[in-house]
């Protein structure tokens, strides 16, 4: 009888690798999410975000899709700005790595981000607490004048 070889099953909420930005006191964590919206991001849209962002609004439009790609759009955008603070490309997380593990993770990223094929409880952070739901939040505490500006 002949062993299985275990699947490694990779989450997006992994850790992909750490990056030490120029100047920088503390390293960059870097999850599995950051790179597949690299991925696509260079792969689909040519290095543009605001297409990038254009493309998951449109998506938004669709009812069966509209929390996950909301919870998408806050990730996206708050890696962005991420990045331009600690002044990294979008190259430097993949810069490195091995070009089969690459195609391997931009098939992966495709189906994740573009066809919205991931499960609820595989969402970072990022796409969990998003500014609606931060609004709604402090709005159950009593911040009734902020909640209504922002809607």
């Amino acid at each position: 009888m002949t062993a299985r070889r275990r699947r490694n099953i990779i989450h997006g909420n992994d850790l992909y690798r750490e990056i030490i930005p120029p100047g920088a006191r503390q390293s960059l964590k870097v999850t599995y999410w950051d790179l597949w919206i690299v991925l696509v991001l260079d792969g689909h849209f040519g290095g543009d975000w605001d297409e990038m962002i254009d493309h998951l609004r449109a998506k938004r439009r669709e009812l069966y899709h509209r929390d996950e790609v909301e919870g998408l759009l806050s990730h996206v955008r708050l890696l962005r700005q991420t990045l331009a603070q600690e002044g990294l490309a979008t190259g430097e997380l993949l810069a490195g790595a091995d070009p089969a593990f690459l195609k391997k993770q931009a098939r992966k990223a495709k189906r994740k981000i573009l066809e919205m094929r991931f499960q609820r409880k595989e969402r970072s952070p990022w796409m969990i607490h998003t500014p609606r739901r931060q609004r709604e939040e402090r709005a159950m505490r009593g911040y009734w004048r902020r909640w209504f500006a922002n809607r």
